[in-house]
């Protein structure tokens, strides 16, 4: 994105790229147009800034989280208290793909923000994959505390096979901790979207429905 002089890179910068480079190659044009459909999202924060949230998000589908973050990191700045926040972020190669790295560690190296950052790397140089769901399934106390006892907010943003992969191990774990059983978790589950405490922003195609 171009605002006055400055380049300013986002999310989209390398696809945008290609397609310039794919189409200058092409057509030895200047400029060209690409359509784009923009859906405003569904996401909302807690009303109360004390509301405790968790999120997942794997790629691209950091970035409502992350203005969630910044949302929270302004209101901290004015002095009021922020909930417990977690984000649980996967992708491919730290190195490569770990997008806002260094703002993410900043945030959560600040006290006032509450907050937690746990990575999840699929292609990792050592050879050991992981997955956000293996993160949740590690942090499974705590989130299923927030979010049975605290009625934490709880976010996914991704691929479709990513959240089903994070939803069912949620529901394997409160089986576990709770004691419930399918009727009963499925009652919870409806609950929390009725009420929209459970959100999903997901998109791609899910081969096993």
């Amino acid at each position: 994105m171009m605002q006055g002089d400055a380049f300013i890179p986002g999310l989209c910068t390398n696809y945008l790229l290609g397609v310039q480079k794919s189409f200058l190659s092409n057509n030895n044009a200047n400029e060209t147009r690409i359509f784009a459909h923009v859906r405003k999202s569904n996401f909302k924060l807690p009303a109360l800034q004390s509301h405790p949230i968790v999120m997942v998000g794997a790629g691209t589908g950091i970035a409502p989280f992350r203005a969630f973050i910044q949302e929270r990191a302004r209101l901290a700045k004015m002095g009021r208290e922020i909930g417990r926040t977690i984000l649980f972020f996967g992708c491919r190669n730290e190195a490569e793909d770990f997008l806002y790295r260094d703002e993410l560690r900043e945030w959560e190296n600040t006290p006032e923000l509450n907050l937690s950052v746990v990575t999840a790397f699929s292609r990792p140089s050592d050879g050991k994959k992981i997955y956000v769901q293996d993160r949740v399934r590690e942090h499974a106390d705590e989130v299923s505390e927030l979010v049975v006892d605290r009625e934490a907010n709880f976010y996914i943003c991704g691929f479709v096979t990513m959240a089903r992969g994070v939803s069912n191990v949620f529901g394997e774990e409160l089986r576990a901790r709770k004691g419930w059983n399918e009727d009963e978790l499925r009652g919870f589950m409806e609950k929390q979207k009725r009420v929209q405490r459970w959100q999903q922003d997901v998109w791609g195609c899910d081969i096993l429905q």
